[in-house]
């Protein structure tokens, strides 16, 4: 014992727990041990944090940032749920290339057929694939056969998407022939006039998701396409709801299944804002049926210059701030915005309405009536007469002038026509400033 109130010196360091780094690993080697750590645990982190296949949605497809990406695949998918079964009925690719500013729909008869090595039956339709296994089973098989990964999806019932088409006021498509029949799935009756209809939920998603028993899978197709295509165009117009409401953004989310956030959502709002849906390319898989008429056999060889195009992804790239606006190089700024302002001179002068006439003068039956329902939709111009012109001999469509204001002549042409002869025929006290004579030429 020391006595009271002595001070005991200890030289500096010479104390050590039995628990200290030092008595574990010799006192010269501690730098290099943590050195070393940190040279393989921070690049692993990074990896980890940057990488697609630990990034999961519950129903195992990948997870990218909208951000990282030049090209973004979405996978549309459509069911029929009846009697508490789903069926699927749309099956649909939508591909976004930001750095070309283009969009293609790439839509898949559900009936194609897959060849699965590791289940009991060789070959299944995609439609047995979904029922056995959900959509996480269709992507994996998609994925396979298309030899790609697909970045998200969204899959909408008939009755999601008949509330989606309300939320909307409704749509517009242009039936090429009128369609009625009883759904050979649900027993539903359809019946859609031929012609522009302007359709509610209920009849829009009617129009897409029903079909009829022997009906082509081409018509099923088109139909399907008509809907994605004008659905586009109204979600992200300038004028869409989704642009002005974000509570309408969140309702549009509640009313899908889908591995987009919210961020996600407004990101893609933001992309194709200006994107002209008339210019989205319409692809259907390459393929015919088997001998039994039930089965889809894809064309590989056909469709492989077709898909390599469409669903080829970079990862990692810059997604442009927005699809429809091309970064051009400094020595080109200044011709394109000329271009522009010339476009937009094109149009000076139009008077506040037009008043059109329709003629019809190649004799194909209703073509008068379908340009009118085309144009009465825009509230710049008037059908004041449709009716048939002096014969049905006129080759070409002529677009007849009568105020001498050619840019009303230019504006529907371009409008409603993009095709057509204009010609000035001076009648400044006459009922119409426009009279439409439809030729044989004419494509509705």
């Amino acid at each position: 014992m020391r006595p009271s109130g002595q001070k005991v010196h200890r030289k500096r360091g010479s104390f050590k727990s039995p628990l200290s780094l030092g008595n574990l690993i010799p006192s010269k080697k501690i730098f290099k041990v943590i050195l070393l750590l940190l040279i393989i645990v921070l690049p692993m982190y990074y990896l980890l944090e940057k990488s697609t296949l630990i990034n999961k949605d519950n129903l195992g497809i990948k997870r990218f940032t909208l951000l990282e990406k030049k090209k973004v695949n979405l996978l549309l998918v459509g069911t029929v749920i009846h009697e508490h079964n789903e069926k699927l009925s749309i099956l649909s690719i939508f591909s976004i290339d930001s750095k070309k500013g283009e969009c293609s729909l790439l839509s898949i008869p559900v009936d194609t057929q897959i060849f699965n090595k590791d289940e009991e039956v060789e070959k299944q339709k995609l439609s047995q694939i979904y029922q056995k296994g959900g959509l996480k089973l269709v992507t994996k098989a998609l994925e396979d056969l298309l030899d790609d990964r697909l970045s998200y999806y969204i899959k909408a019932s008939r009755k999601e998407t008949q509330k989606i088409v309300d939320l909307l006021n409704g749509i517009e498509i242009l039936a090429s022939e009128r369609i009625s029949f009883k759904d050979r799935y649900t027993n539903f009756m359809v019946d859609i006039p031929s012609g522009w209809q302007r359709l509610d939920g209920e009849k829009a998603s009617q129009y897409a998701y029903f079909s009829n028993e022997g009906e082509s899978r081409n018509n099923i197709i088109e139909r399907q396409q008509k809907l994605i295509e004008t659905l586009t165009g109204k979600l992200f117009s300038q004028n869409s709801p989704l642009v002005a409401s974000e509570d309408m953004v969140q309702t549009l989310k509640d009313n899908v299944s889908t591995s987009l956030t919210l961020k996600d959502i407004k990101h893609l709002i933001k992309q194709l804002r200006n994107f002209d849906h008339k210019e989205l390319k319409l692809i259907t898989l390459i393929g015919k049926p088997d001998k039994s008429g039930q089965y889809f056999i894809p064309d590989l060889e056909k469709n492989k210059k077709i898909l390599s195009k469409i669903l080829e992804v970079e990862h990692i790239l810059p997604f442009q701030e927005n699809i429809a606006i091309k970064k051009a190089e400094k020595s080109k700024e200044k011709e394109v915005k000329e271009k522009l302002k010339k476009s937009l001179d094109l149009y000076k002068g139009i008077s506040d309405k037009i008043r059109v006439r329709i003629l019809n003068g190649g004799g194909k039956k209703k073509v008068a009536r379908i340009l009118q329902k085309r144009i009465e939709i825009n509230n710049k111009v008037d059908v004041i007469e449709v009716g048939n012109a002096d014969n049905f001999n006129y080759k070409n469509t002529i677009i007849y002038e009568h105020l001498g204001k050619n840019p009303n002549a230019l504006y529907i042409k371009d409008k409603f026509l993009r095709q057509g002869i204009i010609k000035q025929d001076l009648d400044k006290n006459g009922s119409a400033d426009i009279t439409i004579i439809i030729g044989h030429n004419f494509k509705p």
